[in-house]
């Protein structure tokens, strides 16, 4: 076997004997949430981080009630002072980082997201600042962590629309998740020689509170639910579990893949 190989082995045998070491953006709720609750109950320690410092405080103790370590990391994904600043904390807390879930996103459709050519600049700057450049910062600050640490994993949460061009009316949205997309892939090539896995996570219509108003709307509900061949709207939770096998050394040789989570919708 390779030394570098021999290393890597070394690293991960190591690192099974402390609890990994997460940081979920995002974790204020839905995915994020759920991702953060789903790891600490496997023994996981999780740095929160989210603008809603109630929301943060929320999900910090649903984390507490399985023992573990809990940082709350009150920030904005989009201010690179302090994304940089949470993750000197997570350093001095934790000497080290093993994981990003890089879930922090938002959604305009009901409030100025539209056609390209009806879009205002604003509504596009902050969909794309919000959702694009903060996984773009995450990642920047999170992979010289992770990699003195011996490797690790990165997810980004995707979108179909990033994929496909379904996405009527969602134009800054679409673009900004394609954007990551292409960052998570080209990520997954170049740091991999760093022991650091880059995996994108692309949930379907999941009940969140992006898709508040699917919710509340019958007939828009009713026409979600007749496209995806499991009839119903998926829960944070069931995209939870992926993303910590993602995050495991279970997926230890699992990079640059895109993994739906929507019920066999893009199937169709």
């Amino acid at each position: 076997m390779a030394g570098s190989q021999m290393e890597r082995r070394r690293t991960v045998t190591s690192a099974a004997a402390r609890p990994r070491r997460v940081l979920i953006t995002g974790a204020g709720g839905g995915i994020g949430r759920a991702a953060a609750v789903r790891l600490a109950s496997e023994g996981t320690s999780v740095a929160l981080l989210d603008l809603r410092e109630d929301a943060l405080g929320a999900t910090g103790d649903a984390a507490r009630r399985f023992g573990g370590e809990v940082l709350e990391l009150c920030a904005d994904v989009a201010e690179e002072s302090e994304v940089a600043s949470s993750f000197e904390v997570v350093k001095a807390a934790w000497d080290g980082l093993d994981g990003l879930v890089a879930a922090a996103g938002v959604s305009m459709s009901v409030t100025g997201d539209a056609r390209v050519d009806q879009l205002e600049l604003a509504v596009w700057e902050r969909v794309i600042r919000t959702n694009l450049t903060g996984t773009f910062l995450t990642c920047k600050h999170a992979v010289g962590v992770i990699a003195s640490s011996g490797g690790g994993s990165i997810v980004v949460i995707g979108s179909p629309t990033g994929l496909y061009g379904f996405a009527f009316g969602e134009h800054a949205y679409s673009a900004s998740k394609g954007g990551c997309h292409a960052l998570a892939r080209v990520m997954a090539g170049e740091l991999a020689p760093l022991g650091i896995r880059v995996n994108v996570v692309v949930p379907g219509f999941i009940d969140t509170r992006m898709n508040t108003h699917v919710m509340a709307d019958p007939d828009l509900l009713a026409e979600a639910e007749q496209s995806i061949p499991l009839p119903w709207l998926g829960q944070p939770a069931e995209v939870a579990g992926l993303i910590s096998w993602l995050c495991s050394e279970d997926a230890s040789y699992a990079t640059g893949g895109y993994f739906p989570v929507d019920g066999g919708q893009m199937c169709l």
